[in-house]
């Protein structure tokens, strides 16, 4: 150690006792910030007449100082270091050999309160279902090759499948697969169906109708085949809303949405087309004519549509949806967050911040993803929000080359850059009328701090420099980097694997959201967010609200006069830009300003 160090410590120990912790013995508080000389001298002398063996009690004593002087968590720290370090010292002299020193180091309890996190909150009344999905481990060969087959039957290009059903995206077959899962596990643990015989034949079985002889007995057999099924899926609707004996062997708490029986009567739909199409191909003919269950399906699934029309939703939306400026704001504090550094409080008593240490570059590449994801939805206004959960990277020019990632299809959205210029391509829906995909511009915000979005974009895909605690300057090939990713994707979890499921993709910013503002952001809420923002003169008063609820002054009003008409329609992807732009504008020119 040297001695320059050495001093630092022996003044940190001397602290630590003179002023938080023989006070406790009735040495007298020190009143200014700083020790005097003749305060440590004074103390010194007075810790002479401390007995050894009491100063076991040296660390309960300094935490009731601690509580007593409000002292910050930091300097806690550093001071119960000096004295643990002063007292192990003392446990090396050779008077202290007579001590009996307990072995039991104290160890302060922590209070800190867990920040709850956007998936610890409820949004519903309604009870949670019980769990009663088939484990994978507990799937039988044949069945796991069925959910295989049927995967591929919903996601994988075939003419024959073509004719029966649209291609799902990936998301939507796992959804399926899952709903299936827990059908099978009902079957399994309520209906007492054995594992060998679970198939898909438990739940549809289709029965050909042959043109010629024994027509009619084919279809009494289809129309007792149908009827099966329906009263199959009726048993189960009716055990998930919670119709079940007292006995049962596995109870439901029920479900009180019809939307929850939908996505179920949906999968059985589904089922059916992959049954009629394994069984009938290549020769497909008209599968209502000659398979009564799926009319069946579609009949009972109108009846619950229906109910679905009038049924109110329990779940708390004020828990979900934003106005829409406070979403632009949201975003600047997502924006603000994309630093290496955080700023502090100072632990001194006249308090003020300063720069904290450097942040992880994995928790800053995290920071950009999170502003990233905002901006895709507050600037582009995608129709599917949920798309740019698999928005892909094409054709980025670097000054060492291209990298270029092939796109497949017309199917898959892409950001690509050219010149200065960057892009987007979202695809469209898969609703008539709305197949076709757009192209985009990449609006170039301009931040009151100097900085331009189009720099976030570069930092996070081609270079991004930062200094270390010594000053030294570092790059990297872009803070998507830093999570190693093995795809082609935009946005990318922290282990380097794709979003796989929209769940995982909305905590991307559910979580920011709800710890900042203390509601839920997710695609599906980004939608009622839009569809519930005031048009014309009426988003000129939201944004004034916004900084001054109980009045605008002229200065104000005469800035946010000046948005003008292009504002109204923030559904569009100019409207929405020209917004965004307009409310930096007004925030940027009403801060204050060094004279």
């Amino acid at each position: 150690m040297t001695s320059q160090k050495a001093d630092a410590t022996l003044a940190q120990a001397q602290t630590a006792l003179v002023r938080y912790t023989l006070p406790a013995w009735g040495f007298p508080l020190p009143k200014g910030q700083r020790l005097t000389r003749e305060e440590r001298e004074q103390g010194l002398e007075f810790l002479k007449q401390v007995q050894l063996e009491h100063l076991q009690n040296a660390p309960k004593l300094q935490d009731v100082l601690f509580e007593q002087l409000q002292v910050a968590g930091n300097s806690r720290r550093n001071y119960r270091w000096a004295l643990n370090n002063f007292i192990d010292w003392c446990k090396e002299q050779p008077r202290s050999s007579s001590v009996a020193w307990s072995e039991d180091r104290h160890s302060p309890p922590r209070h800190r309160e867990r920040q709850e996190a956007a998936t610890d909150v409820r949004r519903t009344t309604r009870k949670a279902r019980q769990p009663h999905r088939l484990a994978d481990n507990l799937l039988p060969p044949t069945l796991k090759q069925e959910l295989e087959a049927f995967y591929r039957f919903l996601t994988q290009p075939n003419p024959e499948a073509a004719k029966l059903t649209s291609l799902v995206q990936t998301s939507t077959a796992q959804q399926h697969q899952q709903q299936l899962l827990r059908i099978f596990g009902w079957l399994h643990q309520v209906q007492a169906v054995p594992l060998e015989d679970l198939s898909f034949r438990c739940l549809i079985e289709f029965v050909p109708i042959p043109s010629e002889i024994d027509r009619l007995k084919a279809e009494y057999h289809g129309e007792m085949m149908a009827r099966r099924t329906v009263e199959l899926t009726q048993a189960y609707l009716d055990w998930l809303r919670g119709n079940q004996p007292e006995n049962s062997p596995l109870p439901s708490n029920g479900i009180q949405s019809p939307h929850t029986e939908l996505k179920v009567l949906d999968t059985l739909l589904a089922v059916a087309k992959f049954i009629y199409w394994q069984e009938k191909q290549p020769y497909l003919g008209n599968i209502e004519a000659e398979f009564p269950t799926l009319a069946s399906l579609r009949q009972l699934r109108m009846q619950t549509a229906e109910r679905a029309k009038s049924h109110r939703p329990l779940s708390d939306r004020s828990t979900e949806v934003l106005q829409w400026t406070e979403f632009l704001e949201l975003g600047e504090m997502l924006r603000s967050e994309c630093t290496p550094r955080f700023l502090q409080s100072t632990q001194s008593q006249q308090g003020g911040t300063t720069l904290g240490p450097l942040r992880a570059r994995n928790a800053i590449a995290l920071s950009y993803q999170r502003f990233l994801l905002f901006a895709f939805l507050a600037y582009l206004v995608p129709e599917r929000p949920t798309a740019l959960r698999t928005l892909k990277i094409a054709a980025l020019l670097q000054n060492d080359g291209k990298v270029d990632n092939p796109i497949s299809s017309s199917k898959e959205g892409y950001l690509s850059r050219e010149g200065n210029q960057w892009w987007v391509y979202l695809p469209g829906g898969r609703k008539k009328g709305k197949e076709q995909g757009k192209l985009l511009t990449v609006p170039n915000l301009q931040y009151a701090d100097g900085r331009c979005f189009y720099q976030y974009l570069k930092e996070w895909l081609l270079v991004y420099s930062y200094k270390d605690e010594k000053g030294i300057s570092w790059e990297v090939p872009g803070l998507r980097s830093c999570f190693n990713p093995e795809h082609a994707y935009l946005f990318t979890m922290k282990n380097g694997q794709p979003y796989h499921s929209l769940p995982a993709f909305s905590q991307l910013l559910a979580n920011p959201s709800y710890r900042i503002t203390g509601k839920i952001v997710s695609p599906h809420s980004f939608r009622r967010m839009l569809a519930a923002f005031p048009r014309s003169d009426a988003s000129k008063t939201e944004l004034g609200n916004l900084e001054n609820p109980s009045g605008l002054n002229q200065e104000i009003r005469n800035k946010l006069d000046a948005i003008g008409h292009a504002s109204r329609d923030v559904s569009s992807h100019s409207g929405a830009a020209d917004l965004a732009q307009k409310l930096l504008e007004v925030k940027g020119s009403d801060s204050p300003t060094e004279s």
